[in-house]
């Protein structure tokens, strides 16, 4: 039965140069760095950074047309889910390669419904979106 020496005995049978070789762990300590105090700085808003003023909900559309893709009607709902609103009307239908989906969303402001038809346009398989926004004259469209 082979026996361990205890840690005395292992520091005493080692040569001066094997020692400066191995230093012992408990002689060097890690360098503890401190950070400096974290302040907040407040900085006036200027008229384009306030937020939007509240807008009353307006019935917005959206017609969509988007490449053939296994969750691109979750990805698209995601956006509305994100913002906690349910949308009204939901219907698609896929022809050949492409998907066209019609949203319609009661509770939207004008602003918001503008920002989640820019996020869809964003989408890798979306092709165009199509923003009909109720009491517009225009139609908001991108390719």
């Amino acid at each position: 039965m082979h026996t361990f020496p205890s840690h005395g005995q292992k520091q005493a049978n080692k040569s001066p140069a094997r020692a400066a070789e191995y230093p012992s762990p408990l002689l060097h300590r890690p360098a503890v760095m401190t950070l400096p105090a974290l302040h907040l700085v407040e900085f006036p808003l200027d008229q384009r950074d306030r937020p939007v003023p509240t807008e009353t909900a307006a019935d917005v559309r959206y017609l969509i047309r988007a490449e053939i893709d296994a969750d691109i009607l979750c990805r698209l709902l995601n956006q509305f889910a994100l913002q906690g609103h349910v949308p009204a009307e939901v219907e698609s239908s896929r022809r050949e390669d492409w998907m066209d989906i019609a949203l319609r969303v009661n509770t939207l402001p004008r602003y918001r419904a503008e920002v989640i038809a820019q996020r869809m346009r964003g989408m890798v398989s979306v092709c165009s979106v199509d923003l009909h926004v109720q009491g517009a004259e225009t139609v908001l469209s991108a390719t």
